[in-house]
């Protein structure tokens, strides 16, 4: 998976710092400084110690930690939203996909299994598009295959 671009880090930080300045002025005790208090959201978000490690699948989830750190847990909960909707719209595909060829849901585990050692539901959303395009890879040859039958 790709890790953050230059402008979500940019977006992140400017988060990071909205969130840490409404902590400050409502902590009993002074934080650590912004950059240390910034590391500890991120581990304690998505198990990655800052934003230079952290993947472009960690950024809707990190917003949402520092919105829910703000106090707006409206935001923080679209975000979360968002970040499982990305991964369900493309296990929707790769259904649709495989369905379209006739095949069943262990045809895309073998695969997975085959290319990367672990199961689809393991896989990061750049893994599991390429599944997505090696079955319709498939299905495509498939069609022709059968087209050509035909003719």
């Amino acid at each position: 998976m790709k890790l953050l671009s230059r402008r979500q880090k940019c977006v992140l930080i400017q988060a990071a710092r909205r969130a840490y300045d409404h902590a400050c002025r409502a902590a009993a005790e002074p934080l650590p400084p912004f950059d240390d208090w910034r590391h500890g959201i991120c581990m304690e978000a998505t198990g990655r110690p800052g934003l230079r490690v952290a993947r472009n699948d960690d950024y809707r989830t990190l917003l949402a930690a520092f919105d829910t750190v703000r106090g707006e847990d409206g935001r923080a909960i679209k975000n979360l939203l968002l970040a499982q909707t990305e991964r369900r719209q493309l296990e929707a595909v790769l259904v649709d996909q495989m369905g379209m060829g006739g095949f069943k849901p262990a045809y895309a585990e073998t695969i997975s299994q085959a290319r990367f050692k672990r199961g689809v539901m393991d896989l990061d959303e750049r893994q599991l598009l390429g599944i997505i395009m090696t079955v319709k890879e498939r299905v495509r040859r498939q069609k022709e295959k059968r087209e050509a039958a035909l003719a």
